[in-house]
């Protein structure tokens, strides 16, 4: 399916779609996120457990005293990373900011992933914590790939996009080509995982679509 015509024009006109969305929603989002100190943990897989990674690299953006701290499990699903999610909630943050469920996809995990995700929205919610709910990054260029786990990536995307109840979605198609595999130059060579201008511009988009008083 990634080699095809047909999916390159699919991708390439939604990822144009949700461009042209996301500068709207940022001229015209309302401003409902108070600029002042916040706590934000982030949870996740193992892009978000990463040295150095987007987490880190958020704390720039945030207002003056705010700090960031990663929650991450390497290798996990957003089964496992549920189960994990009291962990980061008792740190006590006031923003979670939520990316998991490509290790889910391999095989189409759309219902794994989608269940398990509404669950750690609701963790937080119940918690009184701000719910960012981040899409799964682009990676149809990795390994494990095939037609199911690109149809389950779709459909849990739009979930997200869609249907999911949380404070504010962020869409990371600019990390991608028309293909949504990671861009070269913000890939480690894995194909899946960010290198550091991945991070950086990872960062920089949870910035924009969820901590958008500035």
């Amino acid at each position: 399916m990634k080699d095809s015509t047909q999916a390159a024009l699919y991708f390439g006109v939604a990822g144009l779609i949700i461009l042209i969305g996301s500068r709207i929603a940022k001229a015209t989002a309302p401003r409902d996120v108070p600029p002042e100190a916040r706590r934000v943990a982030c949870l996740g897989d193992s892009i978000t457990a990463a040295s150095g990674g987007y987490c880190s690299l958020l704390k720039p953006f945030l207002p003056p005293g705010s700090v960031t701290k990663a929650f991450g499990y390497a290798g996990k699903g957003a089964g496992f990373i549920y189960n994990h999610v009291h962990e980061a909630l008792s740190w006590a943050p006031t923003d979670l900011v939520v990316l998991a469920g490509v290790n889910d996809m391999p095989g189409g995990g759309a219902y794994s992933a989608i269940n398990n995700l509404e669950k750690i929205y609701a963790a937080a919610h119940a918690n009184q914590v701000r719910v960012v709910a981040v899409q799964i990054l682009p990676w149809f260029c990795y390994s494990s790939a095939d037609d199911a786990a690109v149809k389950a990536t779709d459909e849990v995307n739009n979930w997200i996009e869609d249907e999911a109840d949380v404070d504010a979605v962020v869409s990371t198609w600019p990390l991608g080509d028309v293909n949504y595999c990671l861009a070269s130059k913000y890939d480690d060579g894995s194909g899946l995982h960010p290198n550091k201008a991945g991070h950086r511009l990872l960062a920089e988009l949870i910035a924009d679509q969820a901590f958008n008083w500035k």
